[in-house]
């Protein structure tokens, strides 16, 4: 990720499991914020993926926040 010029949605899917899974949750959610949810909505790669952490995140930050 150091030698990409800028990150896609997918990295910033990556980065925020990889936090999780070290249970830095507000890292997480500051890196999830990035992610752009247009870009899944028009082309369905990785929507289960996002859906899902959106709603495990929702845990954290509390379903009214919606991401």
């Amino acid at each position: 990720m150091v030698e990409k010029d800028r990150l896609s949605n997918a990295d910033y899917l990556c980065y925020t499991y990889y936090l999780l899974l070290q249970d830095r949750i507000q890292e997480a959610i500051k890196v999830f914020q990035n992610v752009n949810p247009d870009e899944f909505k028009a082309n369905l790669t990785l929507k289960i993926q996002y859906d899902y952490m959106t709603a495990y995140l929702d845990f954290y930050t509390g379903a009214e926040h919606g991401f």
